[in-house]
């Protein structure tokens, strides 16, 4: 069953085509990583999909539903999103903001239920940071606050959740331990994970489908561990690339001159 649908999708900003006759199907339980060179179009296409740019009437479908007819809060029950830099509040404590993704879910006065209460636990012990809920948020280290961010998104309890570069300015061990939390939530709790990342070797192991775009267009989609050996790679990015395998692991690196 698909979950969501893109249907001939076009954005432009004044003269210049961002996106090109995007069309795509993206079914439930997996992750779709988003790929391509600077300038490829992945931070529009994310933005476009979680509704922070607006899109043509009949582009995009979630759940058998056109987007443009949502109200914001319909969007959040189906879709929560995840900017490259989020803002991160002053003076509120990582309960405050992780219940901020309550908000599509609570009633006329907006205030923490007993069931907000549970879920808001759940997701924090899921993702290990149960005990920095009374922490202020603007005190954590920078792997720390990504795990708030995550949660405030998983809160939402939508069944897609849209990351840009979710493992950005973040050292190895901290993008390792982003993406082992995704993979998790992808496999355990049945969402749909879309992200767009730089590192193809990262996107290859954890993925499940890359969507190579070039020139804001679709240039290679299917299976992670076939994509990153397609011999097109090398000419979207503009190096001869291989992909070596060190301790069963595959990398994706430039080949020698």
């Amino acid at each position: 069953m698909t979950l969501l649908r893109v249907n001939n999708l076009t954005v432009r900003s004044g003269a210049k085509t961002l996106l090109d006759s995007i069309s795509l199907e993206i079914d439930p339980r997996t992750w779709v990583s988003v790929i391509g060179p600077n300038g490829a179009g992945k931070t529009t296409l994310v933005e476009a999909l979680s509704g922070v740019r607006e899109v043509p009437k009949d582009s995009i479908y979630i759940g058998g539903k056109d987007v443009t007819t949502f109200s914001e809060r319909e969007r959040a029950k189906y879709l929560s999103f995840v900017p490259q830099n989020p803002t991160i509040p002053k003076g509120m404590s990582v309960f405050e903001y992780v219940s901020l993704g309550r908000t599509a879910h609570q009633g006329a006065w907006r205030s923490v239920g007993p069931a907000d209460q549970r879920i808001i636990e759940t997701v924090a012990n899921r993702l290990e940071i149960a005990w920095l809920l009374n922490r202020e948020l603007s005190s954590l280290s920078g792997g720390e606050r990504q795990r708030a961010v995550l949660a405030r998104a998983l809160v939402q309890e939508s069944s897609i959740v849209v990351l840009d570069e979710p493992t950005a300015a973040q050292d190895i061990r901290h993008q390792l331990e982003t993406l082992s939390l995704l993979r998790r939530e992808v496999e355990e709790q049945e969402i749909c994970v879309i992200s767009t990342l730089h590192d193809l070797t990262l996107a290859g192991q954890y993925a499940d489908r890359l969507i190579v775009l070039a020139d804001g267009r679709v240039a290679i989609d299917g299976p992670a561990h076939q994509t990153i050996r397609d011999s097109r790679l090398s000419d979207i990015y503009g190096l001869r690339l291989e992909v070596v395998t060190i301790d069963g692991a595959e990398l994706v690196v430039p080949a020698p001159h």
